[in-house]
């Protein structure tokens, strides 16, 4: 009779073992797919920062681009522009694009708009 007895308690033994094997093999594929999520949500954050950074920098551009040709150039005069009418556009390969317009006309307004990818920045100037 007691033979009877330990065989049942080390078959009992093995499956708290196994129980407790599978258990900790389904936290750590949890634990696993969540640090997962995060790493993907993280680089996805990455990207869109840095397009959020070439789409100002274009923007960027095609204000400094625009205040050249009014200041330095003089090849713009703003009277022969209306509300809303496109001053400049640019294309950077492999980056993005930008457009000038003049926004308002009193107070002078001048609004570019870069655009990388799918992200889009503005800046306004205004004197």
């Amino acid at each position: 009779m007691s033979d009877k007895i330990l065989k049942d308690i080390r078959k009992e033994n093995g499956q708290a073992a196994l129980l407790m094997v599978l258990i900790i093999m389904a936290l750590l594929l949890f634990v696993g797919l969540f640090l997962t999520n995060t790493v993907i949500k993280q680089i996805k954050m990455t990207k869109n920062a840095e397009q959020f950074t070439q789409a100002y920098f274009l923007a960027d551009t095609g204000t400094e681009r625009i205040l050249y040709k009014i200041f330095k150039e003089k090849t713009i005069n703003l009277n022969d522009f209306n509300d809303g009418d496109p001053l400049s556009s640019g294309n950077i390969a492999g980056l993005g694009s930008f457009n000038t317009i003049l926004k308002d006309d009193s107070p002078l307004v001048i609004k570019t708009e870069g655009v990388c990818k799918n992200t889009a920045r503005a800046i306004e100037i205004s004197w």
